[in-house]
């Protein structure tokens, strides 16, 4: 009996050491050494008090560590969704930028080419303004030059006549006057002559006005517009007195008035034009108006 509880202790101290104890094993040692039952008892609650406190120990360290690593794998999560939305973000600005990029190279390259196309267009339109504007003075001039043709020899009058702009039966018609019928004729032949020659031009500048006012800063247009305007209705209303011989005057007659103020408003033009575009200075383009 004496080796029993010696042997019953060392068991339950290797047990112990393994993190178990048997409380019934204990019970039963606690007997045999003549322990009573409360003391026993004492022993075994405490005994158990320890086992508790250890399992729950172990439980608690366990899911601890299980919330541990659950919280480490959603901040990973997190992260890792931060990380890939950042990434998005990072690419749609990039993405923004070289389409802003993109868009604002295609505006400054329309620009560049619309200047471009001004710069080509304003000398078109200039010319058949110039053009336009002294075949239309020509033709309302008070003062026409005229010519002697009933002083001239035959030789030099067919000179003349084959320098002449005037169609072939006009010449003909022109040869079978004589004396100041001829002078007459022919003064009458060069007053279709000029009309002939406004209309074409007035025509080059419609077309030329047409075709190019599209590629105009507004301002330019504006004003090639309202010299375009003075030019057409002059020639118009002349024509049609020429034509239908026609001798009424109107209050604000269209011929009267480019006759006054037709050259300043060319000249105006031409100013405003040679320093918008030829100086680059706009402000004194401005004051100009």
């Amino acid at each position: 009996m004496a080796g029993k509880p010696i042997d019953l202790v060392r068991q339950q101290s290797q047990h112990k050491q393994a993190g178990v104890i048997d409380l019934m094993e204990l019970g039963e040692w606690a007997g045999s050494i003549g322990i009573s039952a409360l003391t026993a008892a004492g022993i075994m609650w405490t005994g158990a008090k320890v086992v508790a406190s250890k399992w729950l120990d172990s439980r608690f360290d366990s899911r601890l560590e299980a919330v541990k690593l659950e919280g480490q794998k959603q901040l990973e999560a997190v992260k890792l969704e931060g990380q890939s939305q950042l990434e998005a973000a990072r690419h749609e600005h990039t993405g923004y930028i070289e389409r802003m990029k993109f868009e604002r190279s295609n505006l400054l390259d329309r620009s560049a080419k619309l200047n471009q196309r001004e710069f080509e267009i304003i000398p078109a339109i200039w010319n058949a303004a110039t053009s336009a504007h002294y075949a239309v003075l020509r033709l309302i001039s008070r003062w026409q030059e005229g010519t002697n043709i009933h002083k001239m020899t035959e030789a030099h009058f067919e000179a003349l006549l084959k320098d002449s702009p005037m169609k072939e039966h006009e010449k003909d018609e022109l040869r079978g006057k004589t004396g100041y019928e001829r002078t007459t004729y022919y003064s009458e032949l060069q007053g279709w002559l000029r009309l002939r020659e406004a209309n074409e031009a007035v025509v080059r500048l419609n077309i030329a006005t047409e075709e190019g006012t599209i590629f105009l800063q507004p301002e330019t247009h504006d004003r090639i517009q309202a010299i375009t305007d003075s030019i057409r209705k002059t020639y118009q209303y002349f024509r049609n007195n020429m034509v239908f011989e026609l001798d009424e005057k109107l209050e604000d007659d269209p011929i009267d008035r480019y006759r006054e103020v037709g050259d300043d408003e060319y000249q105006a033009l031409a100013k405003y034009l040679r320093e918008r575009y030829w100086t680059g200075d706009d402000k004194t383009a401005e004051r100009s108006a």
